[in-house]
């Protein structure tokens, strides 16, 4: 019976690490397209989540260090990529 539980938890930790990526990657994709980071209800709107949802995904990303937070004026965080971060992920597909 424990084992089972293990599994599962096991198995949602691996889909959050996954959707946390994909989400990642979007955020990078649209940063470079656009210029400038999405809003919630960007984020929200492409990945058919609310906007509350966006936010607590973009803080975990933060607490995990994809992101940083560079303003809260009138509670609207601001993201930003985490430079050192991506300075990281380039020299790994460099090596590719």
């Amino acid at each position: 019976m424990k084992k089972n539980i293990i599994l599962k938890n096991e198995k949602r930790t691996q889909q959050r690490i996954e959707r946390d990526k994909k989400i990642y990657q979007w955020y990078l994709n649209f940063v470079v397209k656009n210029g400038r980071a999405p809003t919630l209800k960007e984020i929200g709107n492409s990945h058919n989540i609310s906007r509350e949802r966006a936010r607590q995904l973009l803080e975990r990303l933060e607490k995990q260090g994809y992101l940083i937070r560079i303003d809260n004026i009138r509670k609207k965080n601001i993201f930003a990529l985490n430079p050192s971060f991506i300075i990281k992920e380039y020299e790994k597909r460099k090596s590719y």
